[in-house]
């Protein structure tokens, strides 16, 4: 049964993740790259950091860390940079790991309006996209890993936005 639990999880990962990507990319409403760095600033980076500190917070006072100067220094030291350094391949405590999506998603909303200013059509878009999911497969096979600002996973979640966001301007989810 252990096992099964396992697998089924595993499953969920694979596509959760990429689910979340497309629904927001279908959700997206197109703004010029100003106007999203503010909206989504506030809609995704300032709960991030609430939430990452509120996390580091609980881990402080859990684990006891606020007893000794040396332990905090120290606990600081590591839960704070593991607010822009993320991921499997980081040996620092996360403060809050399961936010890391709203950091994601802004990075690959402001990635996306970005483009669509800089490209007027999407297969250029889609091209951009293409070659960023490429460098990062490049960049994983040199061992070279993207972890700061959860840069891997926008770049991965960027072609399921695209999609997503493709699918509701062509109205292809009508029933």
């Amino acid at each position: 049964t252990y096992s099964v639990n396992i697998y089924v999880l595993t499953l969920g990962e694979v596509f959760y993740m990429p689910l979340f990507f497309f629904v927001s990319g279908y959700l997206y409403k197109d703004l010029n790259p100003k106007m999203a760095l503010e909206k989504y600033f506030k809609r995704l980076i300032v709960p991030y950091i609430f939430f990452s500190f509120v996390g580091i917070f609980v881990i402080v006072l859990l684990n006891g860390y606020y007893k000794n100067l040396n332990l905090f220094i120290h606990s600081m030291g590591r839960l704070l940079p593991s607010l822009f350094i993320t991921g499997t391949y980081s040996n620092l405590i996360a403060a809050n790991g399961p936010i890391w999506f709203l950091l994601a998603l802004f990075m690959v909303i402001i990635s996306f309006s970005l483009m669509k200013t800089i490209f007027k059509e999407y297969k250029y878009i889609f091209i951009a996209i293409l070659g960023f999911n490429v460098l990062l497969f490049t960049l994983n096979a040199w061992n070279i890993k993207l972890i700061y600002l959860t840069l891997n996973s926008a770049i991965l979640g960027m072609m399921f936005f695209f999609v997503g966001y493709l699918s509701k301007k062509n109205d292809i989810m009508r029933f």
